[in-house]
This record gives C-alpha cells, structure tokens and sequence, in this order.
C-alpha cells in the first residue's frame, strides 16, 4: 500500500531540536514525507525535508540510515550524482548491508561519479 503524499508536511527551520523520543518520530515523519515528496517527482523538496529530518537529534544509526538512503536518491533524480555517491557512503559507513548501498555505489563510481576528495581541480592532486 503506497501512502497518500497530497498532503506531506512542509519542512521546518533547520534548527536542531528536540533531543526526547519525540525527536526520533518527527524524524521519521520527515523521512516519509521526503519519501512521498520524491514519488510525486518533486526531487527538490525531498532533499529539503530530508536535510531536515537529519537535522534532528536523537536519531537512531537505522533511521539515519534510512535518511541518507532517501537523500541520496533524491540528489541523483536531480541529477547530482557526486553529492548521492557521498550520501550513499555515509549509509555504508553505518550499515554496509543496507538496502544494497554496495551495488548503488558501485553503479554510480561506474557511471562516473567521484567524492569531493577524489576531483581534479587547483590546489588538489590528481590521483
């Protein structure tokens, strides 16, 4: 059953808040919200939620997990590949299993996505 994403809450100021268990639920909130808001194809305003949700405290390593995950494929249905191949290590960094963050990492350094660290450019080694 696919949740009815008409009426997703808009995002909130990007201040950190509530560090209570009800931290972790709005965080979940904002994580189906960027959810909803992607399959309506409006790419721009997950990634807005979705920053969002990270900004709350008191989250746990799975729902940041989740988070990253959406926000990683928000950045490339944006087309913002080297920004998603970060996001997607930071998934892998806290759960190496989850939801096959391998095989998008590997699918994007295939596609030619690079991390921030590895771009050629003044004042950075080429490796």
């Amino acid at each position: 059953m696919v949740a009815d994403c008409r009426h997703a809450p808009p995002p909130r100021s990007s201040h950190r808040r509530d560090t209570s268990r009800g931290g972790a639920r709005e965080a979940e909130c904002l994580l189906i919200a960027g959810q909803c808001h992607l399959a309506q194809g409006d790419a721009q305003r997950a990634i807005e939620v979705l920053r969002e949700a990270l900004a709350v405290e008191s989250v746990s390593d799975e729902s940041k997990a989740a988070i990253h995950f959406e926000l990683a494929q928000s950045l490339e249905a944006t087309g913002e590949k080297d920004k998603a191949l970060a996001e997607y290590g930071r998934v892998a960094r806290i759960d190496g299993a989850y939801r096959g963050v391998k095989q998008e990492i590997a699918r994007l350094v295939a596609a030619g996505a690079r991390l921030e660290s590895q771009r050629e450019g003044p004042g950075k080694l080429q490796s």
